[in-house]
């Protein structure tokens, strides 16, 4: 528990006033690691440095980016100097990380993450830190790319969005489900007459393999 910020005895300031603050945090971290900026001439060098490595050893027909949740961007002065927002670094990101790919393997399929660029999910005027917000960070994004779609509150919604659009998708069917695995068929009847849905995935972040059958068996009896 930080103590809360206190006014020096040799200060200008005066307990009651109203202060404005302007500052960078020194100290972002997610999963344990520290924050990255993706504009910087470092950060940029090891990002084509972990997609030629994975496209080396892998050389796989799909690369999986995980540009998702981002939730602070558009502050440093690095992404300051582009002149973009929030959205703007995101697109930015994702035309920049297909080029490095591409420049490998011109055939490798992009996929991303549906939720930073599905106004039904996080992309809005106001996304925790991200300065500028992220609404509209799906302009410029590659035609090619498939997302992979998690938004299980707004489903139709966001297929519908992502299809008018002309991109392709994959539907997480399970993705750690309080409910259980969602039927394969159930999926079909609310996909239906949505053009470019590639097909369903069983996701979990927690490790939860044990409705991996019951999904698997939905599938083969629905044809797939």
């Amino acid at each position: 528990m930080r103590p809360p910020p206190a006014v020096l005895s040799n200060s200008r300031l005066h307990e009651g006033q109203s202060v404005l603050m302007d500052y960078y945090s020194a100290a972002l971290t997610r999963d344990g690691g520290p924050a990255l900026c993706v504009n910087t001439p470092k950060a940029k060098a090891l990002l084509k440095q972990q997609i030629e490595r994975s496209i080396g050893i892998i050389h796989p027909h799909f690369l999986f980016l995980s540009d998702s949740e981002d939730r602070v961007m558009g502050w440093d002065p690095a992404c300051e100097a582009t002149g973009l927002n929030a959205a703007g670094l995101l697109s930015k990101l994702v035309r920049d990380e297909t080029a490095m790919a591409k420049a490998i393997d011109p055939s490798i399929q992009i996929v991303l993450y549906n939720d930073m660029f599905d106004p039904f999910q996080n992309s809005k005027d106001t996304y925790y830190l991200d300065k500028g917000g992220t609404a509209g960070s799906i302009n410029g994004v590659p035609k090619d790319t498939i997302f992979v779609n998690w938004n299980f509150p707004h489903t139709i919604e966001s297929l519908n969005f992502f299809s008018r659009l002309g991109y392709r998708q994959i539907i997480f069917g399970f993705y750690d489900n309080r409910d259980g695995a969602i039927p394969i068929d159930k999926w079909e009847k609310m996909v239906s007459g949505i053009p470019g849905i590639k097909g369903f995935g069983y996701a979990s972040w927690i490790q939860d393999y044990s409705q991996l059958g019951q999904f698997y068996h939905e599938a083969m009896g629905a044809g797939h």
